[in-house]
């Protein structure tokens, strides 16, 4: 197996002096890693943001909502996730109601929605871009259970665990 390197990629910004390096974990859709890029030094801000890493050609593309300038603050694309669990077994709790409500005034990519937990009473809530003065609110509800909300302001990285144990209904 061959590593693949950031160098070995055509269409990259240059850093003169500096580095240009991910914020966040990508992600893969099919033969393509998109991220979020940023860089130190003399780095060109306008060229930063987000990048499609084609593996065919080998070529790096900034996506179109990348032509957002990044603004202090910014973390990147990332995740809201966690585990939904019985608060008095520590069992997972299936088929859950996850909602997700993100207020922000920067971020392009907000985590809303509602999903189901899997089996094993996880949720993701993918490519959701941070702020770290932003407040995400995640609502809890399953049959038997009291529902729960539980909400977060002020990030430093672009990844949020939110496991929630849920007490039984009365």
């Amino acid at each position: 197996m061959k590593a693949i390197k950031q160098q070995d990629f055509a269409g990259l910004p240059a850093a003169n002096d500096g580095f240009i390096y991910p914020v966040e974990d990508g992600y893969w859709q099919d033969n393509n890693y998109l991220v979020t890029l940023d860089g130190t030094c003399n780095a060109d801000r306008s060229k930063l943001g987000s990048y499609n890493f084609n593996l065919l050609n080998q070529a790096a593309t900034q996506t179109s909502s990348s032509t957002q300038q990044l603004v202090l603050g910014d973390l990147g694309l990332g995740l809201v996730h966690g585990r939904v669990t019985d608060a008095a077994t520590g069992a997972p709790i299936a088929d859950a109601t996850v909602t997700c409500e993100h207020q922000s005034y920067t971020s392009s990519s907000l985590c809303s929605g509602i999903l189901g937990t899997n089996t094993e009473g996880a949720f993701a809530f993918n490519n959701v871009f941070f702020h770290d003065t932003d407040t995400i609110k995640i609502t809890v509800q399953a049959a038997g259970y009291e529902s729960q909300e539980i909400s977060r302001s002020s990030f430093t990285v672009n990844d949020w665990k939110a496991d929630i144990a849920l007490k039984s209904a009365p």
